[in-house]
């Protein structure tokens, strides 16, 4: 396509230069950036009033001529500059003239983004699926782009929160949303959200990934539809944990069992329940994607399909940014940034397994904080709750230590409570369990702790 033929409008864009040249209203254009501009002096004389305005500088032809020095002859020298304030219409039509201004430029990059697609598209070494996501996440950001700006109907979140307000206070234990199966985690967090980023941290062998895992089985089984990305474990690793997880067997151990054992626990693998749950597919696991631009156009196809309950990412830091960074710490912001705004955009809630540094074992205690969380500060900063993983140290000679004690530290939480919760870690079923609940049905005659009600 010709520059001849790219949708622009000169007369909108002289427009809103000659009235900020006039009366200052730069800020009425909200977010009208240069390259919106088609004609290229045009650019240069808006970023040279935005210069002005940042720094509390009047915008006037004085001042402008003075910011512009060397370009003022690519802004179309001094004549030029005058021309523009000559029969400027309203000023309070500003922010009209820019809307029609962000069209067009919308217009010019939806048809440059058109045509690199078809040139990506028949390259010989190109790959269909990466092209695809590609895609969906320019085609994303595009659409970010064109709704940027428009405001919420006051009318509308007022219905839809008081809503929530009512659902939650019906609910028997005061819980809106999505359950993890653990009663006093499920307590403190207040649900699992549409839209939130949910963060597992642990060390090594803590058990982060176990935790995910089961949060993960027991949405698909209450509540609906769950898609795990697996950067660590392959699936076949994956599924046989939730088959040793559904049969109660360590299948570790299987081996090593006499022949009646063994054929036991093989009869209970292959028992109908457990096929059932493990071939169901409302739980599907991916090892492809590995950048969040991948993963959500996987999940976008999946959405047109059936309603997503859940997404678990394992692990945070394992996920590849889109950019090149020179430090750690950016790559894994920028994964973080783009997880939260995947969960938003798409409307379902993300849990990402994230791994702590080492931070903790020259403490105290040895307890985790938000702060020990590996490689950015940004994961505190982008995530709505974080459940930090510590497992109890070794105990003393002479002490009898209970097997497989954790506590589940709720450090962040910005719709529930924060505090600790107390589990075991069953290394038969592979699940942490709250010691001597068992299995509690929600709601029927379960005591509220004073813990609880205080809300620590």
């Amino acid at each position: 396509m010709t520059d001849r033929l790219q949708p622009h409008d000169l007369e909108a864009e002289r427009t809103v230069l000659g009235a900020a040249l006039l009366a200052d209203v730069i800020e009425s254009a909200g977010d009208l950036q240069a390259s919106d501009f088609y004609q290229p002096g045009h650019r240069v004389i808006w970023l040279a009033m935005r210069a002005l305005s940042k720094r509390g500088a009047p915008v006037d032809p004085v001042t402008l001529r003075a910011q512009l020095g060397g370009d003022l002859e690519r802004a179309g020298g001094v004549a030029y500059l005058a021309e523009l304030m000559d029969g400027v219409p309203r000023l309070s039509n500003v922010g009209n003239w820019a809307d029609l201004i962000r069209a067009r430029s919308l217009q010019r990059k939806l048809s440059a983004f058109g045509a690199h697609l078809a040139d990506v598209a028949v390259a010989e070494d190109a790959d269909s699926a990466d092209v695809i996501a590609r895609a969906l996440a320019g085609l994303t950001k595009l659409s970010q782009r064109a709704t940027a700006g428009d405001w919420l109907d006051n009318a509308q979140l007022y219905s839809e929160a008081l809503r929530e307000i009512e659902l939650q206070a019906d609910d028997a234990d005061g819980i809106l949303g999505l359950r993890t199966g653990i009663l006093g985690l499920d307590r403190k967090l207040q649900g699992i959200r549409p839209g939130q980023l949910g963060i597992i941290g642990g060390r090594l062998k803590s058990g982060k990934s176990l935790l995910a895992s089961q949060i993960a089985e027991h949405v698909q089984e209450h509540f609906g539809q769950v898609r795990v990305f697996s950067l660590e474990m392959s699936g076949k690793q994956l599924t046989k944990r939730r088959i040793g997880s559904a049969a109660r067997v360590s299948l570790n151990q299987l081996h090593y069992q006499n022949a009646a054992d063994r054929e036991k626990r093989w009869a209970a693998i292959c028992g109908n329940k457990v096929v059932e749950r493990v071939r169901d597919g409302r739980l599907l696991i991916s090892t492809y994607a590995r950048r969040v631009d991948q993963m959500a156009a996987m999940l976008s196809r999946e959405r047109a399909r059936t309603p997503l309950a859940l997404v678990i990412v394992d692990y945070l830091q394992l996920v590849e940014a889109q950019q090149k960074h020179r430090a750690r710490h950016e790559a894994v912001a920028e994964v973080s940034a783009t997880l939260k705004r995947m969960a938003m955009d798409l409307e379902v809630p993300v849990i990402a397994v994230a791994q702590l540094n080492r931070a903790p074992e020259a403490r105290t205690g040895k307890s985790p904080t938000m702060a020990d969380l590996a490689d950015s500060d940004a994961l505190g900063r982008d995530c709505d709750w974080a459940i930090l993983i510590h497992r109890d140290p070794p105990v003393p000679h002479g002490q009898t230590p209970e097997p497989g004690a954790a506590d589940l530290i709720l450090d962040a939480n910005r719709e529930g409570w924060t505090g600790k919760v107390r589990v075991v870690l069953n290394h038969v079923s592979l699940k942490f369990e709250e010691p001597g609940d068992g299995v509690v049905e929600y709601g029927k005659g379960v005591p509220v702790s004073a813990e609880w009600e205080r809300g620590q």
